[in-house]
């Protein structure tokens, strides 16, 4: 994840090792260690076989980017009411056999099991879409949650890194070091260890805080090895300055798997040497912003030196904990790979010892396989931890496991050996061909999905049907999922006709076909996700679509199919039906939709109750029309009795509580029922505070919600209350650089000029706004928002000439941002040429009311009100510039 400095460039694609005849991670991707040209539905079955989720949902690119890679950008996004995700996307213009083996490497090794739930590890959520429009080509994209602090280079650049302490950058480095320590004894080299990849994330235990660190951006991770294999294999690490082993060059870059994992620990010591003691090495003239191919401090007689130095300065550390620190450095820094030491457990004992009765090294302890790491730690409890670690696994289940070809019970069908779940007599225990993709062993989240999605999977399909050059299995398999395709509608209008001529191919039956639609039909399960905190509701929205027939005519199609498959309460026939609704609402056929969602009510009201979730969703959906018509008593009433219905105040139903009694909230704003509204926000904040923590986003965006709402019943302390308890949190989380505080202040703002606080509007605004031009420079809209506040504030305190000057500069960012034809850019040239005949600089004031009635003529025309009352004011101030010379 390069976001800034330490850009990372690959000389070659990567070469991998495996070991056919080992059930380890290494030989988990022998697809990948054999250069497979991997495609969607290689990739698809890579992803399938590791349990990693389809999700029902696309980025967004509203939300921004948080940072990129060589091969990939991060983009973020909030999916639901509890937690918000970063989005991994692959760069367009990428070669797509290299773009598919590296999402391949990926998903093999954070879908590992003893890699997915580990702590220090950032955790794969699943996989959703890069859907932009029906012309651009479809990618997969990475979903993992997203790091409000940012990556660790980020993180120590904000307020609260820059005043964090030694022992608690040492913490993030014991986390980094746990998690690195883990791959590499699962024969996984990173290959681009470095500030940008390791993400820093806040953790509450018992109502204390805790940063912990991830290892994160496994694009250029490598697969290597096997059991019995050490030493064997190659590996290709890319060049990322500053931070690459000295030994990684553009023209050498290729390493055996013991040296690889050395070019690791190289990196780490380096990230480590720069977290402990950034400040002091830019004193040294060591600067990790510049990307200097060969910088003279990497020398070996140098390195030895600078680490030296800033050890022996520390204050507060014995002889014997500085030689711990420098004997860490020694065996991690070398120059010369040969004199590096591979294993990072006796180095962390040294480097932990500094203070062992703070770290008690409890960040190992949550991941078991770690044990042979931690005999040095007094309290720990092998069996406790032991019993917990396989107690959580023995609650990952499998949701398919009925119909799913790897389940035990189903073993015979297709040979797979049930100690390692993969394919007996195949060699690499994960060279998932396409046809280890089955689409109805993930319908349910598929379905959930965009339809271009299925399109996407039905095209590789029917090329891998049309293939001349693949054996026959491969064939066949294709086009019995061919055969599933035509007969449920997934990427293709139903066609019977189709169906027996894929059967045909596939030399499989309807009997064959009607087994599993059966066992899908069996399930009614909803959706389920893994890896996702909480509920995930579907993100399909009808107005993203170009062709909104074509849409109609697939959603009908399926939801055809899915009723004869299925039957109407089944619950992909009532997704379905739901997206239909939706899709005759975005056509403004209101009368269609109320009819679907009606039945759907009854339906889900006869067979699931009436506090089950998708009843309540049938109910607040047609409040929703009634809302959206103006019928808001009617859409009142409904929301009041979901509201009521819904009695779940579990976690896990958050989603479908929270979103209920906030559309009601929405609903009494719009009436202006403020107090009723006020009452359901605090509602949200208990829950949400209680849930999710004082801190957390959603917390806070509740808590803005009330601050506007006490403003508009002219509570100005109630709000103000508020406003500043919102800030404190957010000052407390994210320091004052983050979003989060920024809006806080803005909002803190907005609540003293309702009190006329002028001083503190200004003091306030104007640190806002060096924050915010410091970030994201001077022309940017969001700094606008702050400098109307300072123009209020001066005018407040009557300091009509600084009111000028920035009203001066708000004026000039509209015209570079907003056009200088734009209402706002004349509204606000408006009120400049006011605050200049306060000051009786009459002439610059005619000179700006030209300006806009140029404008006005031009865009309103000249007889517009607002044309002529701009042309009243100019005759005026050049009236009054003439009286003022005579």
């Amino acid at each position: 994840m390069t976001t800034f400095s330490g850009t990372t460039s690959f000389f070659a694609r990567r070469k991998f090792a495996s070991d056919s005849s080992s059930a380890s991670l290494a030989s988990r991707s022998s697809s990948v260690a054999n250069q497979t040209e991997h495609g969607l539905l290689s990739f698809l079955a890579t992803a399938q076989s590791n349990e990693v989720d389809f999700l029902p949902m696309s980025w967004q690119p509203e939300m921004g980017g948080i940072g990129g890679g060589g091969t990939s950008n991060i983009q973020q996004s909030f999916m639901n009411l509890n937690l918000s995700y970063a989005f991994k996307r692959i760069h367009r213009g990428v070669d797509e056999p290299y773009a598919y083996r590296a999402l391949v490497s990926e998903v093999s090794i954070l879908g590992h099991k003893d890699i997915r739930r580990h702590p220090n590890i950032v955790k794969l959520v699943g996989i959703c879409w890069d859907v932009m429009s029906s012309i651009d080509p479809i990618w997969p994209v990475l979903v993992f949650p997203k790091s409000d602090l940012g990556d660790l280079r980020q993180f120590m650049k904000s307020t609260i890194g820059e005043k964090m302490d030694f022992d608690g950058r040492m913490k993030l480095c014991d986390n980094a070091a746990v998690g690195l320590i883990a791959l590499h004894s699962l024969d996984v080299v990173h290959g681009d260890i470095k500030p940008q990849n390791v993400l820093v994330f806040i953790e509450e235990t018992n109502g204390t805080s805790t940063y912990v660190a991830k290892v994160g951006d496994f694009g250029y991770s490598t697969l290597v090895g096997g059991e019995g294999m050490e030493g064997e294999g190659e590996a290709q690490v890319p060049v990322s300055r500053p931070w690459n082993a000295p030994e990684v060059t553009s023209w050498s870059s290729s390493f055996g798997v013991r040296e690889a994992k050395l070019t690791d620990i190289f990196s780490f010591g380096l990230m480590t040497l720069w977290l402990l003691f950034n400040k002091q090495l830019f004193e040294l003239e060591v600067d990790f912003e510049k990307l200097d191919p060969d910088p003279s401090w990497k020398q070996s007689e140098n390195m030895q030196r600078i680490f030296s130095k800033v050890v022996d300065d520390l204050e507060g550390f014995d002889t014997n904990q500085k030689s711990g620190l420098k004997d860490f450095f020694t065996a991690t820094l070398s120059i010369d790979p040969a004199n590096r030491q591979l294993e990072l457990k006796p180095l962390m004992e040294k480097f932990t010892a500094v203070a062992p009765a703070k770290y008690a090294m409890n960040t190992y302890l949550a991941w078991i396989p770690y044990l042979q790491y931690v005999p040095h730690n007094k309290n720990f409890d092998v069996k406790a931890f032991q019993k917990s670690y396989y107690d959580a696994w023995s609650g990952y289940s499998n949701p398919y496991d009925a119909y799913n070809p790897y389940h035990p019970t189903n073993l015979h069908q297709r040979g797979i050996n049930p100690t390692t779940g993969f394919s007996l007599g195949r060699s690499g225990a994960s060279n998932y061909r396409p046809s280890d993709f089955l689409i109805w062993k993930s319908f349910h989240q598929l379905v959930e999905g965009d339809h271009r999605i299925w399109t996407l999977i039905f095209t590789a399909l029917k090329d891998q049907v049309e293939e001349q050059n693949i054996p026959d299995e491969e064939k066949q398999s294709a086009a019995f999922q061919l055969a599933f395709c035509y007969e449920t509608g997934f990427g293709t209008l139903p066609d019977a006709s189709e169906v027996d001529r894929y059967l045909e191919i596939a030399c499989k039956t309807r009997q064959d076909l009607l087994h599993i639609t059966n066992l899908i039909r069996d399930d009614k399960n909803p959706m389920q996700s893994k890896n996702v905190d909480t509920n995930v509701s579907t993100s399909i929205e009808p107005s993203q679509f170009d062709d909104i027939e074509e849409v109609e005519e697939i959603y009908t199609a399926a939801s055809d199919a899915a009723l004869r498959l299925f039957g109407e309460d089944h619950t992909v026939s009532i997704h379905l039906k739901n997206i239909k609704a939706m899709v005759y609402r975005r056509k403004g056929a209101v009368g269609k939709a109320m009819e679907i969602y009606q039945r759907l009510l009854e339906v889900c009201t006869e067979y699931y109750g009436v506090k089950h979730p998708y009843t309540l969703q049938m109910s607040r959906a047609i409040a929703d029309i009634h809302r959206s018509t103006g019928n808001l008593e009617l859409a009142v009433k409904l929301e009041q009795e979901s509201m009521e219905l819904d009695t779940m105040f579990d976690a896990n139903n958050l989603q479908s509580k929270v979103g209920g009694i906030q559309k009601l909230a929405t609903t009494y704003r719009k009436q202006k029922r403020w107090e009723e509204a006020e009452q359901l926000e605090l509602r949200i904040l208990e829950i949400n505070t209680t849930t999710m923590g004082e801190a957390h986003i959603q917390t806070l965006l509740v808590m803005s919600k009330l601050v506007t709402n006490y403003l508009k019943q002219n509570l100005v302390l109630k709000a103000e209350e508020m406003a500043i308890d919102l800030n404190q949190k957010a000052l407390a989380r994210y320091g004052e650089e983050h979003d989060y505080t920024l809006d806080s202040m803005s909002l803190l703002c907005k609540v003293n000029k309702a009190s006329k606080k002028w001083e503190s509007v200004l003091s306030m605004a104007s640190k806002v706004i060096d924050i915010k031009t410091k970030r994201f420079g001077p022309n940017d809209e969001k700094v606008q928002v702050d400098r109307v506040a300072v123009v209020d504030a001066c005018i407040g305190l009557k300091d009509t000439a600084k009111a000028i000057d920035m009203q001066y500069e708000v004026v000039r960012c509209n015209k570079i941002v907003l056009g200088p034809k734009s209402l706002s850019t004349l509204s606000d040239m408006e009120m400049l040429g006011i605050l200049l005949f306060k000051e009786k600089r009459y002439r610059e004031a005619a000179e700006i009311e030209a300006e806009i009635v140029a404008r006005r003529e031009e865009s309103q025309g000249a007889e517009h009100q607002d044309t002529l009352l701009s042309a009243y004011r100019l005759k005026n101030y050049k009236q009054l510039d003439e009286e003022a010379k005579v």
